[in-house]
């Protein structure tokens, strides 16, 4: 809850808010602004409203207007003769503003959208149009594109005229902000919202192929599908919405279908939204909510399909209700996973709590119940909403390659070759013959070694330098015992031994030195272990005066682990993997053979 207090406070401080003087009684005097320092004004406020007129400002100059209108707000709010007005219909704003400026100075306007057509005149000049305005529906088309246009002021007074027509959506008129400047402060406001949409739907697309190609990779995971479904379904709501970004490069897209893509691709959002929970922390009422869903959501789907965009836009706040709705049931299944612990339920639960009040606020925005200077949220909501999803999905993959890297490991401390627990009991059996307390002796050690090789409490893949020296003494017991004076060994250990190290790293190195080194010399060899501490760490190495090897070509195999135990390359890469750097080897033929590794000096007390 204070990471939502935290991101609304933020929301409402957000770069790039307009600055705000009023407009009272169809006039907007700027006579003491300084229009060059501050951000672009809102022109919201009190606008002259004539209704089934369109008029010209010379014409409006002999005519008195038929009601001052809050802008921005649609017509259908407006009471006129004791009636409230129709969506369907035409009129005219007019709005007279002083600026105290010189003739012909540059401005700007940044234009959102007007329902459904509209023609804009800087006192009797045109400057700004969407589509073809008429008095009639089968003369009117209907266009929905924001622009920024520029003009030249015709002096330190002028007015601004608007001619609206809807024939074809079931809210009409002025119900989007717009925004007035010089014309350098109008291009950087526009770009800067450009690069803001930009981002967020940037944002949105790599990380709907991420999560897309990641579900065909792994099929069984459809969260994944969901989740990249949902964040393409969102590009295409948050545009329509009224950026517009991607549709700008569409050179008059009807109003229908910008309409239809906008309805649409917000109820289905909302349905991968429930259905990505549901993947997620499945239940009974997850179970149920769906399958509620999918039946609304189809039948509104349908209800687009079939009726003209004017029928199914008055009932705009019902599918805004069903868009709540959900996300009230994806909120219920993500604090059914808190109730029940499931993993990283809470922050599931904090990115909806996070979009399901952007939607809210944006829909009573966008709907006029509400108004404020910083306008729509919700690409700040998808934006966290992103993150959290995100830093999840790099959790989620970080457990996989644990449990992956710890089955690994637990394949590979069970594969106790066949022919080393043969000739090793084969030794002790032959020993016990004549020294009965030395065959005891091996047999505690062998015991040792076995523990060792099938302790799978280490789930983390660590263990104490302690426990795995008693697992390499008990080895090298029993190496030494089968080939006697054709091994020897060294071992220099720090004065602690409760440093973590990696498990399945140094006995096999070791076993790789005596199986492939020194043993194919008939004389056999030494080898030594030694273990010391520079700095904060660890340091490794392991050398023989075996027959050597070609270090490049070991550490590109991956032999069969049962026959060869564990390839280098295999504990080379690990290494890396856990701390950036692996294995340094050196060999001369004949010679012998070194290999150095280095691990941060971690002890119990640092770790536990």
């Amino acid at each position: 809850m204070v990471l939502l207090f935290v991101l609304l406070s933020f929301c409402f401080l957000t770069i790039g808010d307009s600055e705000q003087i009023e407009v009272q009684n169809g006039m907007l005097n700027l006579e003491s602004w300084d229009i060059d320092a501050n951000t672009p004004i809102s022109l919201n406020g009190q606008w002259e409203f004539y209704w089934n007129q369109f008029l010209t400002a010379s014409e409006i100059a002999q005519e008195k207007p038929d009601l001052l209108v809050p802008v921005p707000s649609t017509w259908n709010e407006y009471i006129l003769d004791g009636h409230g007005l129709p969506g369907e219909g035409y009129g005219t704003y007019r709005l007279h503003v002083k600026t105290g400026r010189m003739q012909d100075e540059m401005m700007g306007l940044r234009i959102q959208t007007f329902s459904s057509a509209y023609r804009l005149y800087i006192d009797d000049k045109p400057v700004a149009k969407n589509g073809m305005i008429s008095s009639s529906a089968s003369e009117e088309i209907g266009e929905y594109k924001p622009q920024t246009v520029y003009f030249s002021a015709p002096s330190n007074e002028f007015d601004i005229v608007i001619q609206v027509s809807n024939h074809q959506y079931a809210r009409g008129g002025f119900w989007s902000p717009m925004h007035l400047g010089s014309q350098r402060l109008i291009s950087e406001f526009d770009d800067s919202i450009l690069m803001k949409n930009m981002a967020v739907m940037g944002a949105f697309l790599v990380v709907a192929m991420f999560y897309i190609v990641s579900y065909f990779l792994m099929k069984e995971n459809k969260a994944n599908l969901y989740f990249g479904m949902l964040c393409l379904f969102s590009i295409v709501a948050y545009d329509t919405a009224g950026q517009l970004v991607l549709t700008k490069a569409i050179s008059s897209m009807r109003l229908e279908i910008m309409v239809f893509l906008w309805y649409s691709s917000s109820i289905w959002a909302v349905m991968l939204v429930l259905l990505y929970l549901n993947a997620l922390f499945e239940n009974g009422f997850s179970s149920v909510a769906v399958r509620v869903l999918v039946v609304l959501v189809i039948a509104m789907q349908i209800f687009y399909l079939v009726a003209p965009v004017a029928v199914y836009t008055a009932y705009g706040r019902i599918a805004n209700y069903i868009e709540i709705v959900g996300l009230f049931g994806a909120a219920v299944i993500a604090i059914m996973g808190v109730i029940n612990k499931r993993k990283r339920s809470g922050l599931n639960l904090i990115s909806i709590m996070i979009i399901l009040v952007a939607v809210v606020h944006d829909v009573l925005y966008y709907t006029n119940l509400i108004q404020n200077g910083h306008g729509e949220i919700m690409y700040i909501g998808f934006f966290v909403f992103l993150l959290i999803q995100m830093f999840m999905k790099a959790t989620n993959i970080k457990d996989y390659y644990e449990q992956k890297t710890a089955a690994e490991l637990g394949f590979l401390q069970a594969q106790i070759k066949p022919h080393f627990l043969y000739n090793a009991m084969n030794a002790i059996i032959s020993i016990s013959r004549e020294d009965q307390e030395r065959s005891t002796s091996l047999l505690v050690a062998f015991s040792n070694y076995l523990r060792g090789s099938f302790n799978f409490k280490s789930t983390d893949n660590q263990t104490l330098l302690r426990n795995e020296m008693e697992h390499v003494n008990a080895y090298l017991e029993i190496e030494k015992a089968r080939f006697e004076e054709r091994i020897a060994f060294s071992i220099l250990l720090p004065e602690r031994l409760d440093y973590y190290i990696p498990v399945l790293v140094l006995q096999p190195i070791i076993e790789n030195a005596i199986v492939h080194g020194l043993l194919p010399k008939p004389e056999g060899g030494k080898i030594e272990i030694n273990i010391v501490e520079i700095g904060s760490f660890l340091e490794f190495t392991v050398k023989d005066n075996g027959i050597g090897m070609d270090t490049k070509k070991v550490l590109q195999e991956q032999p069969d682990i049962m026959k060869n135990g564990i390839a280098l390359g295999n504990i080379d890469s690990r290494l890396k993997k856990m701390y950036g750097t692996g294995l340094t080897m050196t060999s001369e033929k004949m010679i012998g053979t070194e290999i150095r590794w280095r691990i941060p000096a971690r002890g119990r007390s640092k770790n536990r």
